[in-house]
């Protein structure tokens, strides 16, 4: 892990300087700062003309700063808090900067490049973290490494690229997310099954309801055809005795017919007929005829008017 990274290289005073030393030349990854008193700052780099001997030596700038341009990997691990205090997300960081602007890093000093980055960063990624739970690592890692790569840009001085920052959780913490994982997994299963018995008891229910009311309109329908059928032998009984009523007048109207049509004596004999009848057996003696009545019915022995 690295933890200091300091871009100027060296720092010189142009007095000491003299006619034989060899003028400064920057490469491709310094750069040169000169500084003096009242004097802009004059920044050199790979490929530009520099100061003459005679401005060197004679000239108003008293210092000299060799700034490294070059790319330096920086890496820190730090705690980041999440929505409960009892447990961090473990943050890890990796980038790759340099300096864009020299003269700004001659002008405040910067001796230390972690230390003016890391705070920044580190408040960037809390501000953040705060929002997630612990089981939301993902998210928030995501949302951290997008809002990293925007806003490092607003730290103009330096170039940045090959950002990364990975979250991870401490042993316990995972334990726990795993023991609540577990936990939700059997109250879902247990949501299921509830669900799945109330849904089976529900179907019972209402096959129940359903062989009720198919008893109930098997009931009617019987009770229905009871009452029909009781409706129809009442006038099927009805109509017999109607039928009888009717049959009986109609005896009664032919044999007040018959009896007008024959004689007074034969009307006697027609009287004795069915008591002969009743005596099955017995003796009569009607009028002028004699009747003899067995089983079989009745016969005549004797008629006087014949």
């Amino acid at each position: 892990m690295t933890t200091s990274y300091n871009p100027i290289l060296s720092k010189e005073e142009l007095s000491r300087w003299g006619l034989l030393n060899k003028i400064p030349i920057p490469d491709a990854n310094t750069a040169l700062v000169f500084v003096g008193n009242g004097e802009p700052t004059m920044i050199i780099t790979e490929g530009q003309k520099g100061l003459t001997r005679g401005e060197i030596v004679w000239g108003k700038y008293s210092l000299v700063y060799k700034v490294d341009l070059s790319d330096f990997t920086i890496c820190f691990e730090c705690k980041l808090p999440c929505v409960t205090d009892a447990f961090d997300f473990q943050a890890e960081v990796t980038f790759t900067c340099s300096v864009r602007e020299p003269e700004i890093i001659v002008r405040r000093n910067v001796r230390n490049i972690y230390s003016v980055l890391q705070p920044f960063i580190i408040d960037e990624m809390r501000r953040i973290s705060r929002k997630y739970e612990l089981e939301e690592i993902g998210v928030a890692e995501k949302e951290i490494s997008d809002n990293f790569k925007i806003k490092i840009y607003d730290i103009d001085i330096f170039n940045f690229r090959n950002l990364y920052i990975r979250l991870s959780l401490e042993a316990e913490a995972r334990k726990l997310i795993r023991r609540k994982k577990i936990l939700l997994e059997e109250h879902e299963l247990e949501i299921i099954r509830f669900q799945q018995e109330v849904e089976l008891q529900t179907k019972r229910n209402q096959q129940e309801c359903q062989e009720i009311k198919l008893s109930l309109l098997e009931e009617m329908e019987i009770q229905m055809l009871r009452q029909n059928l009781q409706k129809q032998k009442m006038q099927f009984e009805e109509e017999q005795v109607q039928q009888q009523n009717l049959f009986h007048m109609e005896m009664i109207k032919e044999r007040d017919k018959f009896y007008k049509t024959i004689p007074h004596t034969d009307k006697r004999t027609l009287f004795a007929l069915p008591v002969a009848q009743r005596l099955k057996g017995g003796i009569y003696v009607g009028g002028n005829a004699l009747f003899i009545g067995d089983v079989a019915g009745y016969n005549v022995i004797k008629d006087d008017n014949k």
